[in-house]
């Protein structure tokens, strides 16, 4: 199976993507947070991705009509990538508030769609029919990093809420806006 440089390229691909796509994931929350201060807008963020998440279908027969699908992954994850870089340079300068991260988010969510929609529809096209149980398998082992992300975000999420909630309870921390990202938990920042 590995030896289908195709397959194997694919594969790596769909991988350093998907990871890509879930650090972002994670850190959107974090961002939107720090921004605002708020979890309402939080939720504002996870509402806005999941309703166009909702629109994949959309992009199906976009995708199939499409004569090359790599022209589809790349133009999609040229499009993410250069809307995330958009979202750190805005936020370098100072320009970042929460309407323009929701319109990059919404950006990169709806060229999501179209990547997913392609990353599902390559591995018949790369592979025999005979090989099409064992690269599934091999595909469904990278993308359970998604399963992985998701976990990763709601437990953040939880995280953010609780540590917010028990800093209202402290003298010393109430009235801070500032907080510091931590792989494990989010902690007021010294700032």
């Amino acid at each position: 199976m590995l030896r289908n440089r195709r397959f194997t390229r694919a594969s790596v691909s769909v991988a350093l993507g998907n990871g890509g796509y879930s650090a972002y994931a994670i850190a959107t929350l974090w961002l939107s947070f720090e921004l605002s201060g708020s979890i309402a807008v939080v939720g504002l963020v996870l509402f806005v991705e999941a309703a166009l998440e909702s629109i994949t279908f959309v992009a199906g027969p976009a995708v199939d009509r499409a004569r090359d699908l790599r022209s589809v992954l790349i133009a999609g994850y040229g499009v993410q990538a250069l809307l995330a870089v958009v979202i750190g340079v805005t936020l370098f300068l100072g320009m970042l508030t929460i309407p323009v991260l929701l319109v990059l988010i919404g950006g990169i969510t709806l060229a999501l769609d179209f990547t997913w929609t392609a990353d599902n529809t390559l591995i018949p096209r790369l592979v025999e029919e005979g090989d099409l149980f064992r690269a599934n398998g091999i595909a469904g082992a990278l993308e359970g990093g998604n399963a992985s992300q998701a976990t990763l975000r709601e437990r953040d999420s939880f995280s953010l809420l609780a540590q917010r909630a028990r800093c209202f309870s402290t003298p010393s921390c109430r009235g801070r806006r500032s907080w510091r990202f931590s792989p494990f938990r989010f902690l007021p920042s010294a700032r």
